[in-house]
């Protein structure tokens, strides 16, 4: 049994008793049919990812531009990049951010994540360098703008920084990747420092999840 089996099991049983005790429109619903999605997508198993998902975004009564539609759609989209289908890759994370602009706040992290999907399709599938600057750009806009400080002295906020730094390292070496690619070193080396001083450096281009 692997570590994602109990995990598995305990979103099944979820989705299991809401399906008998609410309405198909409930967002709790959506939310256990999505969390399913993600633990096949970390199991390795994109095919079940992808057709049970796709199955959810039918079956389900919420709205059409409901939030966890959008996050359906980026599960659907991480599935097929991990399968190097990029078409449909870029087809999901297009309709996941189409959704997050008319049902979430301009600044929201998964409109950030999205954004960095999109950046590094067109980095590794197209080469398309120009594009995924561009996205990458966005994402770190939205980053800086929303995520807490590094100084925050609230204690509950410590975790989020955490995690921040890991965001914004990835953003920053990302860039500074398109530069390079670019043969523009000098900037480049700006952005490598960037991610350097954020204690995280020498990435690969990264694929991020949203948040429910």
């Amino acid at each position: 049994m692997s570590n994602y089996d109990p995990a598995l099991r305990s979103y099944q049983i979820a989705d299991e008793t809401y399906r008998i005790a609410l309405s198909p429109d409930h967002p709790s619903l959506a939310i256990a049919q999505a969390n399913i999605g993600m633990i096949y997508i970390d199991k390795g198993d994109f095919k079940s990812a992808i057709e049970i998902t796709r199955k959810s975004l039918t079956t389900l009564g919420i709205s059409e531009n409901h939030p966890i539609r959008g996050i359906m759609h980026s599960n659907i989209g991480l599935a097929y990049l991990r399968c190097c289908d990029y078409t449909l890759a870029m087809e999901n994370f297009e309709k996941a951010l189409q959704i997050q602009f008319v049902s979430l706040p301009p600044d929201h992290l998964n409109i950030a994540t999205t954004y960095n999907n999109i950046a590094a399709i067109y980095f590794e599938s197209e080469e398309n360098y120009e594009r995924a600057l561009e996205n990458y750009e966005r994402a770190l806009e939205i980053q800086l703008r929303c995520l807490p400080s590094k100084t925050d002295s609230d204690i509950a906020l410590t975790y989020n920084n955490i995690e921040n730094h890991f965001d914004f390292s990835i953003a920053y070496n990302s860039i500074g990747l398109i530069y390079a690619a670019n043969e523009n070193n000098t900037e480049a080396l700006i952005d490598y420092n960037k991610a350097l001083s954020t204690s995280i450096s020498d990435y690969p281009i990264h694929f991020l999840r949203e948040r429910i």
